[in-house]
Order: C-alpha cells, then sequence, then structure tokens
C-alpha cells in the first residue's frame, strides 16, 4: 500500500532534505524562540511547527518589487529568517523548515502539491505525478514528518492554514478554531479548508510518491515569480496565523 511504501527507510533516504550548520540552525530556533529538543518528538513538532507560523510571516514582497529571491537553498532561505527577521512564500518557508526538522534529527519528506482557490477546481492527482502539462501548475511544496505516532503535515508555508501540525489521516482535523479536513487519495492527500475562515484558498492535493527534492520546485519558483501572468506578481501579501485567527 501507499502507506507501507512510504514508511520504508530505503524511500526516505535519498530523498532527504538537505541539512544546515549548527550555527545557522541556533539563529533559526532563536528567531522562532524555541530551544533545540533533546529528541524528535510529536510533542516537540507541534512547538516548532507553531513558533514558525506565529513568528515568520508568509509574504512575498520581493516577487512584485521585482526581485524575486534568487534561490531557493535552504541555507539561504534559513539566513534570510534567522538573520534578516524575514519571511517568505511556501517554497522557500517551507524548505527550509524541512531542512531545519531534519538537522533536528526529525524523518522528513517533501512533497509536490497543488493549492486550487474554487472547490469546483481539478486537483492535483496523478497528472502532477505524471504529465508534464500539470506539472506546470504546480505551485506548493509539502513537508511530511514521519513519526512513530503516524506522519505530519508540517505547513510553514500557506499562512491561512493550520496553526500546527496535522496527522495525515482521513477525517476531521480540528485546529482551533478552525476545522480541516484530510481527504486519502490514490496519490496521496487533499486537504480541505475551513469554508469559513475567509481563507485564501479551497484545498490544496499532496503526491506523496514519489518523494522530491528541492530541485523538482525551481522551475516553479521561477515561472511563479517571473511570469506576467503568476498571481504573485501584481498583489502584494503578508499573512500571520495566530492560535485563533489570521
Amino acid at each position: 500500500s501507499l502507506r507501507d511504501t512510504m514508511s520504508a527507510d530505503t524511500r526516505l533516504r535519498p530523498h532527504s532534505p538537505a541539512t544546515l550548520p549548527d550555527r545557522l540552525v541556533d539563529a533559526y530556533l532563536a528567531r522562532l524562540r524555541q530551544p533545540r529538543p533533546a529528541e524528535p518528538t510529536l510533542e516537540a513538532l507541534h512547538a516548532l511547527t507553531r513558533a514558525h507560523i506565529e513568528r515568520v510571516s508568509y509574504e512575498y514582497l520581493d516577487i512584485p518589487m521585482g526581485v524575486p529571491p534568487s534561490s531557493l537553498d535552504p541555507r539561504h532561505t534559513a539566513s534570510r529568517v534567522a538573520y534578516q527577521q524575514r519571511g517568505g512564500w511556501c517554497f522557500q518557508l517551507c524548505g527550509a523548515f524541512a531542512s531545519l526538522l531534519t538537522t533536528l534529527g526529525f524523518r522528513v519528506t517533501m512533497h509536490r502539491a497543488t493549492v486550487r482557490h474554487s472547490p469546483d477546481d481539478n486537483g492535483a492527482g496523478a497528472p502532477v505525478a505524471h504529465s508534464p502539462a500539470a506539472l506546470a501548475q504546480l505551485n506548493h511544496l509539502a513537508v511530511c514528518v514521519h513519526l512513530k505516532e503516524g506522519r505530519f503535515l508540517a505547513d510553514v508555508g500557506l499562512g491561512d492554514y493550520a496553526h500546527g501540525a496535522l496527522k495525515l489521516e482521513a477525517g476531521e482535523a480540528i485546529a482551533q478554531p478552525f476545522k480541516y479536513a484530510v481527504e486519502e487519495t490514490e496519490f496521496g492527500f487533499r486537504l480541505q479548508h475551513d469554508p469559513i475562515n475567509g481563507r485564501g484558498f479551497a484545498y490544496f492535493d499532496m503526491v506523496m510518491d514519489p518523494p522530491v527534492t528541492m530541485a523538482a520546485f525551481e522551475e516553479a519558483h521561477h515561472r511563479l515569480s517571473t511570469a506576467r501572468d503568476s498571481p504573485f506578481v501584481g498583489p502584494v501579501a503578508v499573512i500571520r496565523r495566530t492560535a485563533d485567527t489570521v
């Protein structure tokens, strides 16, 4: 099954995110106001994810100013977050956070995902996994953390989403004061947004197999940060999630 396949260490190791230097990890954790966890536990994951969502804004101010980020290297983004007190958008924040978690001893994989703004929009599913045309619509990086308690989405790059990590299992996921729904699909998971949240999107699909490296997002990062028809080139957004609001 998909679950058994993804739990095998042989599938996780080749796609592990890059690690960060210790000095950068210390500065990153200082920005989050979090101690270095003694062990990679579920409690530590929740604390780190919530701190990141609360203290590092989702923003893409550089793009409409005509100076999009030149690199998706996690060290570049982590330095931006830790030393420049800046935020970023999904490819940056999720990529850097995946590397931070990996360096701290968590078992992490990264996955292609597609955010949709209307409930009627077609999801990712097979096309994102297999179709070059649909890969051109790739617009999100999803971070999965594998623990003994199960698999968890640790998403710090959506802004208007859950306040903390969500377990990847079918059903309703409550992250007060909002409710989200997780649906297992043939190719991974669909995560539904709370319909009363004044949301910026309706749902997103993540493709679990295969897990990927940061290189899988370079083309989408360039396209979305430079193309004239990109929704990120014109508007400006800065979003910060707290425990009870957005």
